[in-house]
């Protein structure tokens, strides 16, 4: 969890783009649906299974809001997600989980913010390490790429700018979310629960350095959506419906976030038929 002498480095982040690496095969073969490795039963694959289509709820109208490419992906998501043997390696679906989780933060969050990168280094002005700054100001420069380390980053130091009361911080804040969203960021919870999901989940996912069980699985999905299947968030939202700082990174950035004018349009453009 980030300690207020925040300790992400530059190593933290170079961890965090060899873990995209490595996993960039196998992510790309999930999404165009391949899926995790099927089992075989006395030498013959098991067939694929049927898609399973369950009526619109809470989750899936709150994905309806995102780019086209997030939906593809989350329904391949949920398909695979109910295809997986309870004693099967979820790994996979971790990895996959964790790219859908870092395309929209960098939607809602990061590129927004980008604009305010200067005021987001000066909130860190009273962190002791400089390596949290140097990553942003790399970043603000567009040699840094947006992991889940420097959206680590990004959202301490929203913290630190709204626990400082600064202008632009408060701004920004206001423009992009809901004043529920602030006051979730000064608990000190949801930058915590970011860092647990990118070193406990993410990185060994993705660096296939562990065996991830259903059980793993459901402590991992509570804390990116608030329940234990991603497939049961679908139909039910969060549970409980308003859940704390600790669990929900993603339930609370989809459901917190204001639609911009560019988000109108960009989402009529969807609708038009063919």
């Amino acid at each position: 969890m980030l300690a207020e002498d925040i300790a992400i480095g530059l190593e933290d982040i170079e961890r965090d783009l060899d873990g995209t690496r490595k996993a960039e095969t196998r992510l790309a073969a999930f999404f165009r649906g391949g899926g995790p490795p099927r089992v075989r039963t006395r030498g013959a694959p098991l067939p694929a299974p049927a898609p399973t289509e369950a009526p619109p709820g809470v989750g899936r109208c709150l994905v309806a809001r995102c780019p086209v490419e997030t939906q593809q992906r989350y329904r391949t998501l949920l398909h695979f997600e109910r295809a997986m043997p309870s004693d099967g390696d979820h790994g996979i679906l971790i990895a996959a989980a964790c790219a859908i989780l870092e395309a929209e933060l960098r939607r809602l969050l990061a590129d927004p913010a980008r604009p305010i990168a200067s005021h987001l280094i000066a909130a860190l002005g009273a962190v002791q390490r400089k390596q949290p700054a140097e990553i942003l100001a790399k970043w603000q420069r567009g040699t840094t790429p947006t992991t889940l380390g420097v959206l680590s980053i990004i959202l301490f130091a929203l913290r630190r700018g709204s626990e400082q009361a600064l202008p632009e911080i408060a701004r920004f804040l206001a423009t992009r979310f809901q004043p529920r969203f602030a006051d979730l960021l000064r608990t000190r919870k949801v930058d915590a629960t970011l860092e647990v999901i990118r070193t406990q989940f993410r990185n060994p996912a993705d660096h296939a350095e562990r065996v991830f069980n259903v059980v793993a699985y459901g402590e991992f999905a509570r804390l990116v959506l608030a329940n234990r299947r991603f497939a049961v968030w679908d139909i039910d939202g969060p549970d409980p419906s308003d859940p704390d700082a600790g669990s929900g990174i993603l339930y609370h950035h989809l459901h917190n976030a204001l639609d911009t004018p560019a988000d109108d349009q960009a989402r009529r453009e969807r609708a038009k038929p063919g």
